[in-house]
């Protein structure tokens, strides 16, 4: 029996992978696994000085959509939202218009024609929803804010082509804080644009294409978390910034090594931040610092697969929705099942009877609430 260890690089999280062989004597299985885990746990914390914790992909649940201009059809879907109701909206862009879903799929509704008019649009990329359920469409090659009501009714707009404030060019997405402030990726001006819900402009920061803290290179998505922080997916420069609700930068990772043209960005109850790395055609997840946690995802159309996954949206339940571009369809996700056991804040790591009984690479987990450092402090195991 032997243990292999993985330590990704860049991560404050570990997990322990063991392999064990023992054939001739499986009834100590259980006692020899334990004594390899603890001391492979010690050496995580020697190295680390953080928890172990690992993280499986969530399973593919169902896809919606086929190429095309009927009901529940798209051409290019990009932004997604989701509302407090569980229903999804869509920026059927290059049909011009906007769609409706249940969390299962079934269509609900659709609005917009191409145009310039109120209510129309010309290839919208992005969508947000506020705490009152209006809608909000970054109507892209119209260089303006659409607002709606949830019923897809025509409220109020605002925005031109131009660089002055409340001016764009070609915005790709738009998303909304707690206190329903509205945050717009106005990426060919390389600035984020804060306004009020009814489009009062407020604030811009950004405006000059570079790679220095707080600059940006076409930003292609824009979401607020729940504490207030923006996260930019600072789409030329390859990586994510994380900024104030007042525009002070906080953080930032990610480059050409690490991501390629990351372009959706949605957040869960937890802070974790997902992110569409379009070109790679995957998914990938961070904790609110930047650690990364779960990657999934590769080129195809096979359930689970994407061809340059664009938008992304996280319900109240864990679930996650991508907007597969290139397939013209939506993809759910589920969140991975793990299993639980709680162990006292001191004594003995009693853990019961551990059915093992099998050569397969076994992954294992121990995560502690609020991420303490844990001490292993001794290493025991029955004789025999």
């Amino acid at each position: 029996m032997f243990c292999v260890m993985k330590f990704p690089k860049a991560l404050s999280r570990y997990c322990c992978k063991f392999q064990y062989f023992d054939r001739e004597d499986m009834g100590m299985a259980f006692q020899r696994f334990f004594l390899i885990f603890t001391a492979c746990l010690l050496s995580i914390f020697i190295l680390s000085g953080g928890s172990a914790q690992a993280e499986n992909p969530p399973s593919f649940a169902l896809k919606w959509g086929t190429q095309g201009i009927a009901d529940g059809q798209f051409n290019r879907p990009r932004g997604l939202a989701m509302d407090s109701s569980g229903n999804l909206y869509v920026a059927d862009t290059d049909n011009h218009r906007i769609q409706k879903f249940s969390s299962a799929g079934a269509f609900i509704s659709k609005w917009g024609t191409q145009g310039i008019g109120n209510g129309q649009f010309s290839r919208p990329y992005g969508v947000a929803v506020d705490s009152s359920g209006n809608l909000y469409v970054a109507d892209t090659d119209n260089h303006r804010i659409q607002k709606f009501s949830s019923a897809g009714v025509y409220i109020t707009q605002w925005g031109t082509f131009g660089n002055a404030d409340g001016q764009f060019s070609s915005p790709y997405s738009v998303t909304t804080d707690s206190a329903d402030n509205i945050y717009i990726a106005d990426t060919y001006n390389n600035s984020i644009q804060k306004f009020s819900n009814v489009g009062t402009f407020i604030a811009k920061w950004g405006g000059i294409s570079g790679s220095g803290d707080g600059q940006f290179s076409m930003p292609f998505g824009v979401i607020a978390d729940k504490s207030g922080n923006i996260f930019v997916a600072d789409t030329g420069n390859h990586r994510i910034q994380k900024l104030s609700n007042t525009g002070t930068f906080i953080a930032k990772w990610g480059d050409s090594t690490a991501f390629n043209s990351p372009s959706g960005l949605a957040t869960d109850g937890a802070g974790n931040v997902f992110v569409t790395d379009k070109d790679n055609n995957q998914i990938k997840k961070f904790d609110t610092a930047g650690n990364l946690l779960v990657t999934w995802g590769s080129r195809g159309s096979a359930d689970g697969q994407f061809i340059f996954p664009w938008g992304i949206a996280a319900d109240n339940s864990g679930n996650i929705y991508v907007s597969d571009t290139e397939n013209h369809r939506i993809e759910k996700f589920t969140p991975s099942v793990s299993q639980t056991r709680i162990i006292g804040v001191s004594g003995d790591m009693a853990l019961g009877n551990v059915q093992i009984g099998s050569t397969a690479q076994k992954t294992l987990t121990i995560s502690n609430t609020g991420n303490s450092a844990l001490t292993v402090s001794s290493i025991t195991y029955p004789a025999g």
